[in-house]
C-alpha cells in the first residue's frame, strides 16, 4: 500500500460515509450518509471528493451497469492508527506525558483513570 495521505475534513466524511456500510457502496448510499451528517451537496461534489480519494489511493470503483461502485482500499481503523500518530508525533513530540497533560489540563486524574492506565500497560505501578 501507498503511504497514507491526510484527508481534509470532507473527505474525511465521505470516508467515514464508505465506512458505515458494508463494501461495495454506490454514490446513491454515499450521499445518504453524508446527507446524514448534515451535508447538502450536490452528486457532482460528492463525485469529486470521491475522484479525489481514489487518486489519495483510499478507495477504488467500478462501474457496473449505471452505478459506479466503489470499495474502500483503506479500513477506517488504519487511517485513525495513522492520523492519531501523526497528531502524537507533530503535537506532542511523541511525548505521552505532554499527551496527557493536555487532555487533562491541570485536573487531577480520578482512581478509575488510573487504575484504567494501569490495566492497559499492564503494570503493577503504586499511585
Amino acid at each position: 500500500m501507498n503511504r497514507l495521505k491526510r484527508l481534509s475534513d470532507m473527505e474525511y466524511i465521505v470516508m467515514n460515509a464508505i465506512w458505515s456500510y458494508d463494501p461495495p457502496v454506490n454514490t446513491g448510499m454515499i450521499m445518504e450518509a453524508v446527507e446524514k451528517k448534515g451535508k447538502e451537496w450536490k452528486m457532482p461534489t460528492l463525485i469529486s471528493y470521491l475522484n479525489r480519494l481514489a487518486e489519495k489511493g483510499y478507495v477504488r470503483s467500478e462501474k457496473r451497469g449505471r452505478d459506479r461502485w466503489y470499495y474502500p482500499i483503506v479500513d477506517e481503523r488504519t487511517y485513525l492508527e495513522f492520523e492519531t500518530t501523526l497528531f502524537f508525533k507533530t503535537y506532542h513530540h511523541n511525548s505521552l506525558f505532554s499527551l496527557m497533560s493536555t487532555l487533562y489540563n491541570g485536573r487531577k486524574m480520578t482512581k478509575e483513570e488510573i487504575d484504567e492506565i494501569r490495566n492497559w500497560m499492564g503494570e503493577d505501578i503504586d499511585a
